[in-house]
């Protein structure tokens, strides 16, 4: 991997842990001064670097919240991904001449190990480190190094805890909003049922259990606290549309083939109604699981047209059958009667 993949690699991580211009918290600040007091240093920091600067989550001592890039000790680290030691910045050709060493905050001694995360299904990557400071310099001891990379170690669960958290309460955000869009679709799908007079069911092949919409308990004049009812549902249909939607039934459930059908229906409280049902089979893995379709009422639609259709068929003065209709059954009757090879006769 090239040295603008792995930067890019980096950057990316850091924007994942989304940690870079936040506020301070204690218990970065507080690793930070306990570097600092371990190693008796007069500077430490959490640093964080991006592509033009570093940035200090945690700083102590005459630290600005963040520097240019260039010439800087942490970028090292996170470039190299090991430990850095530098006892005497003014006798390494690397960083005699950085700002940071001949100007404030005057840095001679630097120690600083890799801060790294962890990205699901990948290595550990360096973003960043954990270091001391100090204006005069210094040999430091094994111990030393050893005391940096245990606390770089808490960094590291203290950055993992807040990205799970922060990942947890995205999760929790998200769920709010899906159950405010789902909230929102069903107040919707329930004014929509009520507009059209309408109501979608389930019937579960293997349990034979039944579900309802609040529009299928209002058709039926049934309250919804009161449940689907345990008998027969099929009583609320008389004959003979009973048996015609039944047929329809296992004819679906033989063919796969949906249905739709007109028929009358009584309520719960023995109210007459015509309705329009349609079903249809709900597949899991390619296995029959249950009846799914609508029921709506069409009772004032199916009155207008036996009333538009009586007008048509009907002379206005005498209330007798018309010249259109004596047509139509005439006709109808001498079909019947070819088909059966009879006689009719016109009186």
């Amino acid at each position: 991997m090239s040295d603008d993949q792995h930067e890019a690699l980096r950057q990316k991580a850091l924007a994942e842990i989304a940690l870079l211009d936040t506020p301070p918290e204690r218990e970065f600040d507080a690793l930070a001064k306990l570097a600092q007091r371990m190693l008796g240093t007069g500077m430490s920091s959490i640093t964080l670097i991006a592509p033009e600067r570093q940035w200090f989550k945690a700083r102590c001592g005459p630290l600005a919240p963040q520097t240019p890039r260039d010439g800087a000790f942490c970028p090292v680290v996170v470039e190299t991904g090991a430990p850095l030691v530098v006892a005497d910045a003014c006798l390494d050709p690397r960083f005699a001449g950085s700002p940071f060493v001949t100007g404030a905050p005057n840095i001679r001694f630097y120690a600083g190990v890799p801060v790294r995360v962890q990205r699901p299904g990948g290595d550990p990557v360096t973003v960043g480190t954990l270091c001391v400071l100090d204006a005069r310099p210094r040999e430091p001891t094994p111990i030393d190094l050893e005391v940096l990379e245990g606390l770089a170690c808490l960094a590291e669960a203290l950055i993992e805890s807040r990205s799970v958290a922060l990942r947890a309460a995205e999760a929790a955000e998200e769920h709010r909003r899906t159950a405010e869009r789902l909230e929102r679709e069903r107040r919707q799908f329930k004014q929509a049922e009520r507009m059209a007079d309408m109501g979608s069911y389930r019937y579960d092949i293997e349990k034979r259990s039944t579900e309802w919409s609040d529009g299928v308990f209002a058709i039926h004049e049934r309250p919804v606290a009161a449940g689907v009812p345990g008998e027969d549902i099929l009583h609320y249909f008389p004959e003979p549309d009973r048996t015609a939607f039944v047929a329809a039934v296992m004819r679906t459930l033989e063919t796969g083939e949906p249905f739709e059908l007109d028929a009358d229906f009584v309520t719960a409280k023995g109210n007459a109604r015509r309705v329009r049902c349609s079903c249809e089979i709900e597949l899991a893995k390619g296995k029959p699981v249950a009846l799914i379709g609508l029921i709506q009422d069409i009772t004032e639609r199916h009155d207008l047209e036996q009333r538009l259709r009586h007008l048509a068929r009907t002379d206005d003065l005498t209330q007798l059958a018309n010249r259109v209709e004596f047509h139509r059954v005439l006709d109808a009757r001498l079909r019947d009667a070819r088909a059966a090879d009879g006689d009719v006769a016109v009186l």
